[in-house]
């Protein structure tokens, strides 16, 4: 072809040629009169809340109790289960996270190497246990301890009464919380 190795991008101009951003990008998309998609479309948000987060994959459920798969614009991570967050439709079933509204209390887990959020907004913790198979007294006080410090109720809750009736330690072990 002639012309080829001259010009390999073509004859367009530079910035045509280079991935453009913002109101660059915009115009060149206008005189090419290609309908804008992603970030630049004019988009509201809705309120809705986080039930459920699968890696980088958040169920969200607005208002009205419509549930949508969403993703967050940038790579925030510490969004989990509780959160409060305006989201934009994308489509039938697709939304993108927009903001996140402040927390009132975050309940974690922590080991010797790393804090895990669990969940946020929390109202009550609600922590059943039972005889068998044994409960972790460690875990049941790392849990009451957390719960304590975010000033969340809890309720200890014991579980299968007709194993823990013939066993009497699980009262002792539950009259120390």
């Amino acid at each position: 072809l002639p012309g080829a190795l001259e010009y390999p991008f073509g004859r367009r101009h530079l910035r045509e040629r280079l991935h453009l951003r913002g109101t660059d990008r915009r115009r060149l998309r206008a005189r090419r009169q290609v309908p804008l998609t992603g970030r630049a479309r004019a988009q509201t948000t809705r309120p809705a809340t986080v039930p459920a987060r699968h890696g980088h994959r958040l169920i969200v459920a607005d208002d009205d109790g419509t549930t949508f798969t969403a993703t967050t614009r940038s790579r925030r991570s510490d969004l989990t289960v509780g959160d409060r967050v305006g989201i934009a439709i994308l489509g039938a079933d697709q939304a993108v996270v927009e903001s996140a509204e402040p927390r009132r209390n975050l309940i974690r887990r922590s080991d010797a190497w790393r804090t895990k959020a669990l969940a946020a907004n929390v109202d009550q913790v609600a922590v059943v246990i039972a005889p068998s198979p044994p409960y972790s007294d460690e875990l049941l006080s790392r849990l009451l301890i957390e719960a304590t410090v975010q000033d969340v109720p809890v309720a200890v809750i014991a579980n299968k009464r007709e194993l823990h009736d013939g066993d009497p330690g699980i009262g002792r072990r539950l009259a120390l919380y």
